[in-house]
């Protein structure tokens, strides 16, 4: 734990007051006004980082652009120095009157001495003798025996050199490559340096013009630079806010239904306006994929409240259908206690409803069964029989009706199929017993097996009234009757049974249809064929 600063300031009477301050505390407070904050918009985020990627590409560009201009300046000024040396070495043996004539005449850049061309010119202040510019111009010397003559050369001026610079160049190592020197009081210069029989010649120039070069340059691409990285930032902000203006709207519709819209189930309709995305756009894929969304999200829920609607009528239809046997069973006891009914007659009507309520309970064990996915037995059943047989008892049950079965006779070997006999069996009876209930006596019912296909195909049709359409939407539902007041058509039935065969089908991977019309109804059962042997 850190020892508490103490801060202090002059009082009234010259003393000091101190102020304990935890530093601690003072820490905590600097790094929290000095933290670096990320923007957090996608427009800030992506103007900053446009503008990371093109400060490091300009730079880039500039640094090798400037870095290539000076080797190529660099270049010209060595080859420049090497050539005149070159003159020098080939006029070695008359390089001192070259400096002599430097020193007069300026080696015939002027042709007269500056004091005389200045009066000539009517210049009527005394004469300035100008003083050599740093880093300018070209330097010559020629160096023997421990004599050495120097001279520079700036435009039309020609300047003896102080004895520390020529000292300088006279000290300079021999090499074959161009050097860069520092002169004393003439600055910066490349020199070369070459020895030959004894005599040294030394060939700088100035590298002033070169710095300004590059300075300019360096400067010309920083205005650059800022003038890039503000057009960039500014113009990818501006569009990416102008790319992502869709998504506000899909923002406020995402807010609107996690607002209480979904929760509360009420009018879920509110969806992304959708005119102005584009399909393949980022902003339009979201805009479009939470309308898809809001579509499943909103089956999802219609769906739910069909099923809980459809789970409360079917608890509603079991109660009552639980409810009427179970009443008259009570009542036919009351009556045999107090002796107000034949006893055998009693005992017969409470046996017939404790078996029609035994029924009723194992169709709806058998349902709730196949609901929770009870896997069916998997054999092979030859379905010709299992018609034969169902329309066996079905004409046995009522011979009133005119019974039929149709085998095609080149399928009579293929219509073979994989599932539970029992359950099989059952399906044929309800289809044949619904067939017979709800049609009048003297109906023809037909079952028919064929195969077409990789399918195995199983009919009953019969010639009766038909189904109501307002009925045929929903005939496969549980406890559906032609009479919506729970009124049997027939006896006995329990509206379970077109349920139950449903169920049965979807287990074994099968579909079932239902066409009905005035002239007759009829129901087609497909089922898959096992697959070949391999």
């Amino acid at each position: 734990m850190s020892e508490p600063t103490m801060l202090t300031r002059e009082g009234e009477g010259g003393g000091q007051a101190g102020v304990p301050v935890d530093d601690s505390r003072l820490l905590s407070l600097f790094s929290r006004l000095f933290r670096p904050r990320a923007p957090r918009s996608l427009a800030a985020r992506a103007g900053t980082y446009m503008a990371f990627v093109l400060v490091i590409s300009l730079v880039s560009s500039v640094g090798i652009v400037l870095l290539m201009t000076r080797s190529w300046m660099m270049w010209q000024l060595d080859d420049s120095l090497r050539q005149d040396v070159q003159r020098l070495v080939e006029n070695a043996g008359d390089s001192e009157g070259f400096l002599t004539d430097l020193a007069d005449t300026g080696n015939g850049l002027i042709d007269e001495n500056p004091p005389n061309m200045w009066q000539r010119r009517g210049g009527s202040a005394p004469y300035e003798a100008p003083q050599p510019e740093p880093s300018e111009g070209s330097l010559y010397l020629v160096a023997e025996g421990g004599h050495a003559r120097a001279r520079l050369v700036q435009r039309f001026h020609v300047f003896a050199l102080e004895a520390e610079d020529t000292h300088a160049l006279a000290a300079l190592p021999h090499s074959p490559h161009p050097q860069d020197i520092e002169l004393p009081s003439l600055g910066h210069f490349r020199a070369v340096v070459h020895e030959a029989e004894g005599v040294r010649y030394v060939s700088a120039k100035g590298t002033g013009e070169i710095t300004r070069v590059m300075m300019g340059s360096a400067g010309t691409a920083l205005a650059i630079l800022l003038l890039s990285l503000l057009l960039a930032t500014v113009s990818v902000r501006h569009w990416v806010r102008k790319e992502l203006h869709p998504l506000g709207e899909v923002v406020s519709v995402a807010r609107t239904v996690g607002g209480g819209v979904l929760v509360n189930n009420e009018d879920m309709r509110t969806r992304v306006d959708t005119r102005g995305l584009t399909r393949g756009s980022e902003v339009g894929d979201v805009g479009y994929a939470l309308n898809t969304l809001l579509d499943n999200v909103e089956e999802a829920f219609t769906a739910r409240d069909e099923s809980e609607a459809r789970l409360r009528q079917f608890i509603a239809d079991a109660s009552h259908e639980l409810r009427t046997p179970i009443a008259s069973i009570r009542g036919y006891a009351q009556l045999m206690g107090q002796h107000a009914i034949d006893q055998d007659r009693a005992l017969e009507r409470i046996g017939a409803e404790s078996a029609r309520m035994s029924e009723l309970i194992e169709d709806l064990l058998l349902l709730a069964r196949l609901d929770a996915g009870r896997e069916v037995a998997r054999e092979e059943v030859d379905l010709i029989p299992l018609a034969i047989d169902a329309i066996s008892d079905a004409h046995a049950a009522e011979p009133g009706n005119e019974w039929q079965i149709l085998v095609d006779a080149e399928a009579v070997d293929q219509c073979t199929i994989t599932g539970e006999e029992s359950a099989l069996r059952q399906v044929l009876a309800n289809l044949l017993s619904n067939a017979r209930v709800h049609t009048p006596v003297g109906t023809r019912i037909i079952c028919e097996v064929a195969r077409v296909g990789e399918r195995v195909l199983l009919r009953v049709s019969d010639n009766g009234p038909g189904i109501p359409p307002e009925l045929q939407a929903k005939v496969f539902d549980r406890f559906i009757r032609g009479d919506a007041s729970r009124a049997r058509l027939n006896q006995g039935s329990s509206g379970l049974g077109l349920s139950i065969v449903q169920a049965i089908v979807e287990a074994h991977d099968g579909t079932i249809h239902l066409d009905s019309s005035q002239q007759g109804t009829t129901v087609t059962v497909s089922f898959p064929t096992p697959p070949a042997p391999q």
